[in-house]
């Protein structure tokens, strides 16, 4: 009985080594980081969503994104929950935008981190903060102007070249 709690103990202990390293893996220092904030040049990927009242859902990773550039905004991202219009027309639902009218904020934390607001003109999306860590987790909070808040987290990257 012994040796088996013993077993058991060292494979827990191995199983959350694995998993805090993987999920550390890839992501950024600080150094690397910080350029990319300053210079307004990354590329948010989202990896989950939670929807306000609704259930945390993982993301094909890659395929929902927000794309900042010094002179575009690029949205894509789902959207699951309340809406408090129905949308004219056909729509993809989500998140689908383009904008290159919108503020860029940026406020250093006290951890090393960055929070971004940015507020596009002119589109239903009122606000986007991106609550950002020193090695590039984030987390990114929508607020809506028809559509319940809304947030996903993922990483922080250089933005491609495309």
């Amino acid at each position: 009985m012994r040796k088996r709690s013993i077993f058991l103990g060292i494979t827990f202990i191995l199983c959350f080594i694995v998993v805090d390293g993987y999920s550390q893996k890839g992501q950024g220092s600080e150094e690397q980081l910080k350029p990319l904030i300053e210079k307004k040049n990354f590329r948010f990927s989202a990896l989950t969503v939670n929807p306000a009242g609704g259930r945390l859902r993982n993301l094909t990773p890659g395929n929902y994104y927000i794309a900042v550039s010094p002179d575009s905004l690029v949205v894509d991202l789902p959207f699951f929950g309340r809406a408090f219009t129905a949308p004219i027309g056909a729509s993809p639902g989500g998140f689908n935008f383009t904008t290159t009218e919108f503020d860029y904020r940026v406020v250093n934390t006290k951890d090393g981190g960055w929070n971004i607001n940015l507020s596009p003109k002119k589109n239903d999306v009122r606000k986007i903060t991106l609550l950002i860590s020193n090695r590039g987790n984030t987390t990114a909070i929508v607020n809506s102007n028809s559509r319940q808040t809304i947030s996903y987290n993922g990483f922080i990257t250089a933005r491609d070249k495309r």
